[in-house]
């Protein structure tokens, strides 16, 4: 199996380029949570505006003031008692 390809480029912390990008889950000027080939990633800023977005071909490009990327570690999925998922 392949492993999946990622390419992020960051110029000057005022334009992004992303790729593999397959779902945008949340986007405010300010942050934004993309799903992608290799897992969600967050991405903090200001003033951020989406430039492009290409869903078939997996692109997306920002603009705006960049100050974080991230790729928070995916939990494992596990069962839940019953008291559990009654009380979280």
């Amino acid at each position: 199996m392949e492993e999946a390809k990622q390419l992020l480029e960051l110029q000057n912390r005022s334009s992004l380029h992303v790729s593999a990008v397959k779902e945008i889950i949340s986007f405010k000027e300010n942050a934004a949570e993309l799903d992608t080939a290799l897992g969600r990633l967050q991405i903090t800023g200001k003033d951020l505006h989406v430039d492009k977005v290409d869903l078939e071909t997996g692109i997306l490009i920002l603009s705006g003031r960049v100050n974080s990327l991230y790729y928070p570690e995916e939990e494992p999925l596990r069962k839940k008692g019953l008291l559990s998922r009654i009380w979280g």
